[in-house]
Protein backbone atom coordinates (compact mmCIF):
# COMPACT_ATOMS: atom_id res chain seq x y z
CA UNK A 1 0.00 0.00 0.00
CA UNK A 2 1.39 3.62 -1.08
CA UNK A 3 1.81 5.77 2.06
CA UNK A 4 1.06 9.70 0.96
CA UNK A 5 1.89 12.48 3.20
CA UNK A 6 -1.19 14.32 4.63
CA UNK A 7 -1.20 18.46 4.12
CA UNK A 8 0.12 18.82 7.57
CA UNK A 9 3.05 16.98 6.83
CA UNK A 10 3.64 18.44 3.55
CA UNK A 11 3.56 21.91 4.86
CA UNK A 12 5.83 20.92 7.86
CA UNK A 13 8.27 19.75 5.11
CA UNK A 14 8.58 22.46 2.86
CA UNK A 15 9.08 24.59 6.33
CA UNK A 16 11.48 22.82 7.32
CA UNK A 17 13.31 22.83 3.71
CA UNK A 18 12.82 26.75 3.47
CA UNK A 19 14.50 26.72 7.06
CA UNK A 20 17.33 24.63 6.41
CA UNK A 21 18.33 26.53 3.32
CA UNK A 22 18.25 29.87 5.10
CA UNK A 23 20.02 28.46 7.49
CA UNK A 24 23.11 27.58 5.37
CA UNK A 25 22.90 31.39 3.39
CA UNK A 26 24.65 33.75 5.78
CA UNK A 27 25.21 36.53 3.72
CA UNK A 28 28.97 37.24 2.99
CA UNK A 29 30.31 40.32 2.18
CA UNK A 30 32.03 40.25 -1.89
CA UNK A 31 34.23 42.47 -3.63
CA UNK A 32 33.75 41.89 -7.40
CA UNK A 33 36.25 40.35 -9.42
CA UNK A 34 36.83 42.75 -12.21
CA UNK A 35 35.49 46.24 -13.87
CA UNK A 36 35.28 45.30 -17.62
CA UNK A 37 33.43 48.11 -18.59
CA UNK A 38 34.15 51.73 -17.73
CA UNK A 39 32.30 54.96 -19.78
CA UNK A 40 33.48 57.58 -18.29
CA UNK A 41 37.35 56.48 -18.15
CA UNK A 42 40.37 57.19 -15.47
CA UNK A 43 42.18 60.11 -14.22
CA UNK A 44 45.84 59.38 -15.32
CA UNK A 45 47.21 56.05 -14.85
CA UNK A 46 44.51 55.13 -11.76
CA UNK A 47 43.04 51.81 -12.57
CA UNK A 48 39.45 51.23 -11.43
CA UNK A 49 40.59 48.02 -10.20
CA UNK A 50 41.64 50.07 -6.95
CA UNK A 51 38.00 50.17 -6.10
CA UNK A 52 37.88 46.71 -5.74
CA UNK A 53 41.33 45.86 -4.21
CA UNK A 54 40.51 46.43 -0.70
CA UNK A 55 43.50 49.12 -0.79
CA UNK A 56 43.02 52.18 2.02
CA UNK A 57 40.59 50.42 3.40
CA UNK A 58 41.58 50.33 7.93
CA UNK A 59 40.51 46.97 7.66
CA UNK A 60 40.88 43.69 5.33
CA UNK A 61 37.90 41.23 4.50
CA UNK A 62 38.37 37.42 2.71
CA UNK A 63 35.68 37.80 0.15
CA UNK A 64 33.01 35.46 -0.41
CA UNK A 65 33.93 33.97 3.27
CA UNK A 66 33.98 37.46 5.73
CA UNK A 67 30.51 37.69 7.36
CA UNK A 68 29.08 41.27 5.71
CA UNK A 69 27.28 42.49 9.01
CA UNK A 70 29.83 41.63 11.15
CA UNK A 71 32.60 43.53 9.24
CA UNK A 72 30.19 46.72 8.77
CA UNK A 73 29.61 46.76 12.23
CA UNK A 74 33.46 47.23 12.97
CA UNK A 75 33.02 50.59 11.25
CA UNK A 76 35.64 50.08 8.57
CA UNK A 77 36.80 53.26 7.04
CA UNK A 78 39.00 54.03 4.06
CA UNK A 79 41.68 56.73 3.11
CA UNK A 80 42.50 58.45 -0.30
CA UNK A 81 46.11 58.67 0.14
CA UNK A 82 48.12 57.67 -2.81
CA UNK A 83 45.20 56.91 -4.90
CA UNK A 84 43.74 54.36 -3.10
CA UNK A 85 40.79 54.12 -5.22
CA UNK A 86 39.31 54.69 -8.45
CA UNK A 87 39.47 58.70 -10.03
CA UNK A 88 37.33 59.70 -13.00
CA UNK A 89 38.94 61.56 -15.65
CA UNK A 90 39.70 65.77 -15.34
CA UNK A 91 37.17 67.99 -15.63
CA UNK A 92 34.56 64.97 -16.55
CA UNK A 93 32.89 63.22 -17.83
CA UNK A 94 31.25 62.80 -14.39
CA UNK A 95 28.36 60.15 -15.97
CA UNK A 96 28.48 56.91 -17.11
CA UNK A 97 29.02 53.38 -16.40
CA UNK A 98 30.96 50.93 -14.32
CA UNK A 99 30.17 47.26 -15.15
CA UNK A 100 31.62 44.73 -12.68
CA UNK A 101 32.30 41.12 -12.80
CA UNK A 102 30.98 39.23 -9.89
CA UNK A 103 32.77 35.67 -10.50
CA UNK A 104 29.58 33.80 -10.13
CA UNK A 105 26.05 33.62 -10.03
CA UNK A 106 25.03 35.53 -6.51
CA UNK A 107 22.00 36.87 -4.80
CA UNK A 108 22.77 40.42 -3.84
CA UNK A 109 21.20 42.27 -0.93
CA UNK A 110 23.20 45.28 -0.16
CA UNK A 111 25.49 47.90 -1.96
CA UNK A 112 28.30 49.27 0.04
CA UNK A 113 30.52 51.80 -1.26
CA UNK A 114 33.19 54.17 0.50
CA UNK A 115 32.77 57.35 -1.45
CA UNK A 116 34.45 61.21 -1.43
CA UNK A 117 36.82 62.91 -4.03
CA UNK A 118 40.21 63.39 -3.96
CA UNK A 119 40.97 67.02 -2.28
CA UNK A 120 37.28 68.29 -2.68
CA UNK A 121 33.71 67.36 -2.28
CA UNK A 122 32.92 65.94 -5.77
CA UNK A 123 32.01 62.05 -4.58
CA UNK A 124 29.22 60.40 -6.09
CA UNK A 125 25.33 61.93 -5.76
CA UNK A 126 22.63 59.88 -7.35
CA UNK A 127 23.17 56.06 -9.09
CA UNK A 128 21.35 53.03 -9.93
CA UNK A 129 22.31 49.61 -9.93
CA UNK A 130 21.63 47.05 -12.45
CA UNK A 131 22.26 43.14 -12.06
CA UNK A 132 22.57 40.86 -15.07
CA UNK A 133 23.52 37.18 -16.15
CA UNK A 134 24.62 38.90 -19.29
CA UNK A 135 27.61 40.75 -19.85
CA UNK A 136 26.32 43.32 -22.31
CA UNK A 137 22.94 43.70 -19.54
CA UNK A 138 20.68 43.22 -22.89
CA UNK A 139 18.65 41.60 -20.03
CA UNK A 140 19.01 43.13 -16.74
CA UNK A 141 17.04 44.00 -13.57
CA UNK A 142 16.88 47.71 -11.73
CA UNK A 143 17.66 47.05 -8.21
CA UNK A 144 17.61 50.81 -7.23
CA UNK A 145 17.95 54.43 -8.02
CA UNK A 146 20.01 55.91 -4.38
CA UNK A 147 21.13 59.29 -3.02
CA UNK A 148 25.01 58.97 -1.93
CA UNK A 149 25.32 61.30 1.25
CA UNK A 150 27.71 64.20 0.86
CA UNK A 151 30.67 64.08 2.55
CA UNK A 152 33.81 66.63 3.07
CA UNK A 153 37.37 66.02 1.94
CA UNK A 154 38.75 64.57 5.09
CA UNK A 155 39.97 61.02 5.50
CA UNK A 156 39.16 58.73 6.91
CA UNK A 157 36.34 58.90 5.73
CA UNK A 158 33.16 56.07 6.30
CA UNK A 159 31.18 53.28 4.47
CA UNK A 160 27.66 53.50 3.48
CA UNK A 161 25.65 50.73 3.00
CA UNK A 162 22.38 51.08 0.47
CA UNK A 163 19.70 48.22 0.74
CA UNK A 164 18.81 47.03 -2.69
CA UNK A 165 16.02 44.98 -4.26
CA UNK A 166 17.21 41.19 -3.57
CA UNK A 167 17.80 39.96 -7.44
CA UNK A 168 20.27 37.38 -8.67
CA UNK A 169 23.18 37.85 -11.26
CA UNK A 170 26.66 37.77 -12.37
CA UNK A 171 27.41 41.25 -13.55
CA UNK A 172 26.74 44.80 -11.90
CA UNK A 173 26.01 47.91 -13.30
CA UNK A 174 26.97 50.87 -11.64
CA UNK A 175 25.33 53.86 -13.73
CA UNK A 176 26.36 57.41 -11.83
CA UNK A 177 23.37 59.58 -12.75
CA UNK A 178 25.29 62.89 -10.96
CA UNK A 179 27.83 64.19 -8.18
CA UNK A 180 27.94 67.22 -6.21
CA UNK A 181 29.79 69.32 -8.68
CA UNK A 182 32.24 70.80 -6.23
CA UNK A 183 35.27 69.22 -8.15
CA UNK A 184 36.97 68.48 -10.92
CA UNK A 185 37.03 64.66 -10.70
CA UNK A 186 34.28 61.92 -9.65
CA UNK A 187 35.92 59.47 -7.02
CA UNK A 188 35.04 56.11 -5.47
CA UNK A 189 37.27 54.36 -3.07
CA UNK A 190 35.62 50.90 -2.78
CA UNK A 191 32.64 48.85 -3.60
CA UNK A 192 31.66 45.57 -1.64
CA UNK A 193 28.68 43.66 -1.87
CA UNK A 194 26.16 41.43 0.42
CA UNK A 195 25.72 38.74 -1.23
CA UNK A 196 24.40 34.95 -1.13
CA UNK A 197 24.65 31.92 -3.45
CA UNK A 198 22.75 32.37 -6.48
CA UNK A 199 21.12 29.10 -6.53
CA UNK A 200 21.95 27.76 -3.46
CA UNK A 201 20.47 24.02 -2.06
CA UNK A 202 20.18 22.81 1.58
CA UNK A 203 23.90 21.67 2.72
CA UNK A 204 23.75 17.85 3.09
CA UNK A 205 23.66 18.55 6.90
CA UNK A 206 20.51 20.30 6.23
CA UNK A 207 18.81 17.43 4.04
CA UNK A 208 19.76 15.10 7.32
CA UNK A 209 17.69 17.40 9.83
CA UNK A 210 15.00 17.27 7.16
CA UNK A 211 14.50 14.03 6.94
CA UNK A 212 14.98 13.11 10.76
CA UNK A 213 12.19 15.98 11.53
CA UNK A 214 10.06 14.16 8.82
CA UNK A 215 10.30 10.65 10.17
CA UNK A 216 9.94 12.08 13.44
CA UNK A 217 6.43 13.34 12.32
CA UNK A 218 5.38 10.09 10.47
CA UNK A 219 6.14 8.27 14.04
CA UNK A 220 3.86 10.62 16.22
CA UNK A 221 1.18 10.36 13.26
CA UNK A 222 1.62 6.21 13.95
CA UNK A 223 0.79 6.47 17.26
CA UNK A 224 -2.19 9.02 17.46
CA UNK A 225 -3.52 6.19 14.92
Amino acid sequence: MKHHLSPFLQAAAAALLIAAATASQAGVILSPTSVYNNTIGNYGGVSPAQMINQSGLSAGFTSGVTDFDTYIAGNPTHMRNDFQGWIGPSNGPFTGRLDFALGGSYNVERFAMWNTAAGSTANVQSFTLYLSDAANFSSSTNVGTFTNPQLDSSDPYPVTVFDTLDATGQYLRLQINSYYNNGNVVEIGEVALDVTPGNTVPEPGSMALVSLALLGLGASRKARK
